[in-house]
């Protein structure tokens, strides 16, 4: 594969900015090309409109069936190369708005919205129950649209970010439309940094995610989720859902509140200066139940619920730097 890019980005006017782009691609015999522009507009000094339209291609896709369980367990990917291999090139044409306002040196508000349309996929959820594709593949597109909202807050002794996402994913092979597991409607993060002393900070962090769905487990399955109390990934049973409908099944509203902290510590070795630190994050501090996907006979009253990590400790270490 052979390619080619050129980039422009020059100022019109004062308060304008223009970004040009095009990529040429030759692979298999074939010239892809993909074009963007992208245009930044500034309302004064405190507020910045843009947006973005452009076509991107990819050469590259995963035999890995997104919908399956084992991408949490073992985050593994197997990708093949399009042309000989039978692989499509997927394309994806994608429009942006954005704007940005910052009242003062310390509060920023942004807002952003797209939508997306992709071809091309190569989607193994469909046709394939496995982990992997055993060689059934299907050829889909898929279409997603969403906006996001933004706030930020700076002060010497603390600092505040909440955000806001909302999405509609769907994708499409053949008869079969579906939400895949990653299409979560509404999703809502935010998190408060305090810094009770110049050496010390202590972090706190909130995720709550609505509209979930995922693909159910057709057999029986137990995962643990790793942590460090008792190190867990470690799961039994067969996760293929062979026979389920793909992003059938409504999750339950997930909530996690995460804690963490650093200090630090400034020493006198050999008569250099040299930094030595403590953190660590304790993750779902409320122990709340998430559930991840459900296992087992769908005639089942009472599925089991494959449950998401417990209160533990997440992370906990030593930094040394001199």
């Amino acid at each position: 594969m052979a390619t080619l890019q050129a980039n422009d980005d020059r100022a019109i006017g004062i308060r304008t900015r223009l970004k040009l782009g095009i990529s040429l691609a030759a692979n298999d015999g074939l010239l892809h090309v993909d074009p963007r522009v992208g245009l930044e507009q500034a309302i004064g000094a405190r507020v910045k409109l843009g947006g973005y339209v452009g076509r991107s291609h990819q050469f590259q896709q995963s035999l890995r069936n997104a919908e399956s369980i084992v991408g949490n367990i073992f985050p593994a990917d197997l990708s093949l190369g399009s042309g000989g291999s039978g692989v499509p090139v997927a394309r994806s044409d994608q429009a942006v708005l954005s704007l940005d306002w910052r009242p003062d040196d310390d509060l920023h508000l942004a807002f952003e919205a797209y939508d997306r349309a992709s071809k091309g996929l190569l989607l193994v959820a469909p046709v394939d129950g496995a982990p992997f594709t055993t060689g059934a593949v299907a050829r889909g597109s898929g279409r997603s649209r969403g906006v996001s909202f933004e706030l930020g807050l700076t002060r010497d002794r603390y600092g505040i970010l909440a955000g806001y996402g909302w999405q509609r994913t769907r994708l499409e092979a053949g008869d079969l439309t579906y939400s895949p597991g990653h299409g979560t409607a509404h999703l809502f993060e935010g998190g408060v940094i305090l810094f009770p002393a110049p050496s010390a900070s202590v972090r706190v962090g909130a995720t709550v995610g609505l509209g979930r769905r995922t693909t159910a487990i057709a057999g029986d399955f137990d995962w643990e989720a790793c942590n460090l109390l008792d190190h867990g990934c470690e799961f039994t049973g067969n996760p293929e859902h062979t026979g389920q409908v793909p992003g059938g099944t409504p999750l339950p509203a997930y909530l996690r509140l995460d804690l963490g902290f650093r200090k630090r510590w400034t020493i006198d070795v050999g008569g250099r200066n040299a930094t030595l630190a403590l953190f660590g994050t304790v993750t779902n501090l409320f122990n709340r139940r998430n559930v991840l996907t459900y296992a087992g006979d769908p005639a089942q009253e009472e599925p089991t619920r494959i449950e998401m990590r417990p209160l533990s400790p997440l992370v906990v270490g030593l930094d040394w730097r001199f």
